[in-house]
Order: C-alpha cells, then structure tokens, then sequence
C-alpha cells in the first residue's frame, strides 16, 4: 500500500495495525501516525469485501499524526469485520 500526504506530496509509510478489544463490546485499530497527517478508519463485512474501500462506512473521527500511535475506536456491531486506515 502506498499512503500519500495532504498534499499528495510526499508518500507515507503504510502504517501497521494492531487490533484489541476491551471485553465490554468495543474494538481498537492502533497505528503509528505520521505528522500532519489524517486518518480514516472504513469497515465492513464479508459481504462488502467485493466493494471498493472507498465505499465502505467510514468511523466518523479523523484522526490528525503526530508520530505516537494513535487508535479508533469502535463498538462492535457483529463478528466478521474488515478495517482499513487511510492516510490523507
């Protein structure tokens, strides 16, 4: 995966997720962060592994790098899910 910066400028390196949850129904996707750069977290299910990521539902926060790792978090709604963080 290439990630490219707020101005499409310089190339990011793909961050590398770590998943855990907290055993009252909420998941975290952590990464290290590169800064001035924005984060999304998108999601899905099985079924929607076919769809581009672009069109699948984004976790409404953005998150802004400053080099630490920074996480989402997200209650889970079913089994099955597939994350995805873009850098923009």
């Amino acid at each position: 995966m290439t990630f490219y910066g707020p101005a499409l400028t310089s190339t990011l390196p793909a961050p590398s997720l770590s998943a855990s949850t907290d055993g009252a129904g909420n998941i975290f996707i952590s990464f290290l962060t590169t800064t001035n750069s924005t984060y999304s977290l998108s999601y899905t299910n099985a079924a929607g592994l076919t769809a581009p990521v672009a069109t699948w539902p984004t976790v409404s926060t953005n998150l802004t790098g400053d080099g630490t790792v920074k996480a989402f978090q997200q209650t889970i709604s079913g089994a099955g899910a597939f994350y995805s963080v873009t850098a923009h």
